[in-house]
């Protein structure tokens, strides 16, 4: 017999062979609500960009009726971004052809799995006159992106370059996301400096002539801080040797 209103026919009969019929309405109802079980230790993956929808089959353990028919279900919530990582209560409900709902309820692990995007480009720098130079991580970093974290903390494995590091070298940088996620990329960065003689001299220097009638000028009484950049400088007088013919200013170079 269906759900809903049949029409039954009665008829009676006599020991007489005599008979009579009449029609009555019988409404069959289902009341049964389905049974509905859940999945347990359930877990989705956040997308690219950020969001995951359920569906049934990744929570549904079984669904029986009474009834034939299909059961039509619904999941809330269905839909997750990175504002729902960690466990989140769901329910599932099942709705049978007369309206009877059965439901299960399940916690849903929202994980984000995805690491960061990193584009990474090479890079140029000159030493400066402190014999070092710092380069900005930005200035290596072509495009960066995460799924969930907008700001992916940046660590380089080296930012400060001394004459030391003079030539190529090779910098890894490692992006990391707020959900532990990491991902890394490897520039190379030619370091370079400026190797011109920097010659500086005091304005006016003394020699005293010894009894002989000669003097002889240090370095140190001419050089005023001279140097070459990240080398060890030669120096080099034009004139260290004096004599009473040279008594007066001379002109040194060095």
């Amino acid at each position: 017999t269906m759900a809903g209103i049949n029409s039954i026919l009665l008829t009676g009969i006599s020991d007489s062979g005599n008979s009579t019929t009449c029609n009555a309405n019988v409404t069959v109802v289902d009341s049964d609500q389905p049974l509905v079980t859940c999945l347990s230790n359930v877990s989705i993956e956040l997308d690219q960009s950020g969001l995951a929808i359920l569906q049934t089959t990744e929570i549904l353990n079984e669904a029986i009726d009474n009834c034939s028919g299909a059961l039509s279900f619904a999941i809330s919530p269905s839909i997750f971004s990175c504002d729902n990582l960690g466990l989140n209560s769901v329910a599932l409900t099942a709705t049978d052809a007369s309206g009877n709902i059965g439901s299960c309820s399940v916690d849903v692990l929202i994980e984000d799995l995805i690491a960061p995007t990193v584009v990474c480009t090479n890079s140029e720098v000159t030493i400066g006159l402190d014999g070092s130079v710092d380069i900005p991580v930005i200035s290596l970093i072509t495009s960066l992106s995460d799924n969930c974290d907008v700001n992916p903390s940046v660590s380089p494995s080296q930012l400060t370059f001394e004459c030391s590091d003079a030539g190529i070298n090779s910098v890894s940088i490692l992006v990391s996301d707020g959900n532990g996620n990491t991902s890394n990329c490897n520039v190379d960065i030619l370091v370079d400096y400026d190797d011109t003689p920097a010659a500086v001299c005091v304005k006016q220097a003394t020699v005293a002539l010894d009894e002989s009638g000669v003097g002889v000028v240090e370095l140190e009484a001419i050089d005023a801080g001279s140097f070459v950049l990240c080398e060890t400088p030669e120096f080099i007088l034009s004139q260290e040797v004096f004599s009473c013919d040279h008594l007066g200013f001379n002109t040194v170079e060095l």
